[in-house]
């Protein structure tokens, strides 16, 4: 019975090692393209075409090895044939940017290539903000509480292709034109109509003041007329 439990631990063992190996190997192969592998549209081109989850496969003991042989020689064979272009066909794979073709490039191993892509889902799943640069793409962003700013975590498009400092740039340039129209729209909202002039009620005493004021005037006015009027008879008599 042990010797059983034995054998299969170790067909298992060595059946998960190759697959690992091999997925390794493709992972690299695929990174040294400068591409990348995208999990969700992996993830809908399995579920399109119903994949089978295999992982069964490696705990039959005999079968498991001969399983993950098989698997190793078909990759093997065809890597260097059209992999990447049929890859990019099902639409798997997406390019690089620049930043992350420079950290693959410190050391281009499958394994690097592997904890990259784990380490940008993680940031993927942290961010929350999308920045659309008119057709060029958009900027997947997260909120650096430390820095108070957004910070780009993966481009989409053909910003992609830019470096990390023209990405940097272009972001912050959208997002002034876009707090200045926000400025724009809540200074519209917020303008008040200037209203008339409108006159004050006079009080009381102002009232009295302009009513003295208006016979002041009534009585210079008739001593005036009187004055022409005397002036124009004793013109007459002469």
């Amino acid at each position: 019975m042990l010797e059983v439990l034995l054998f299969w631990l170790g067909t298992s063992t060595a059946s998960l090692g190759i697959a690992i190996a091999t997925e390794l190997k493709m992972m690299k192969d695929i990174s040294d393209s400068g591409y990348k592998i995208d999990l969700e549209a992996l993830k809908e081109y399995k579920k399109k075409n119903n994949s089978k989850n295999k992982l069964s496969y490696y705990f039959i003991p005999l079968f498991n090895l001969l399983y993950s042989l098989n698997n190793s020689m078909i990759y093997n064979n065809n890597r260097n044939f059209l992999l990447i272009d049929q890859l990019r066909i099902a639409g798997v794979i997406e390019r690089m940017s620049i930043k992350e073709q420079e950290e693959y490039e410190k050391n281009p191993t499958g394994l690097n290539a592997y904890k990259q892509l784990m380490k940008n889902e993680i940031e993927k799943r942290k961010a929350n903000i999308e920045v659309t640069i008119n057709d060029e793409g958009k900027f997947i962003c997260r909120v650096d509480d430390k820095e108070k700013k957004l910070v780009i975590v993966s481009a989409l498009g053909k910003i992609a292709n830019l470096s990390r400092e023209e990405q940097e740039e272009l972001l912050d340039e959208t997002l002034k034109s876009i707090a200045k129209e926000l400025n724009k729209v809540q200074s519209a909202q917020t303008e008040k109509p200037i209203e008339p002039e409108t006159s004050k009620p006079l009080t009381t005493k102002e009232q009295i003041e302009e009513l003295k004021q208006m016979r002041e005037d009534l009585v210079n006015e008739f001593k005036n007329t009187n004055s022409n009027q005397e002036e124009y008879n004793f013109q007459k008599k002469k």
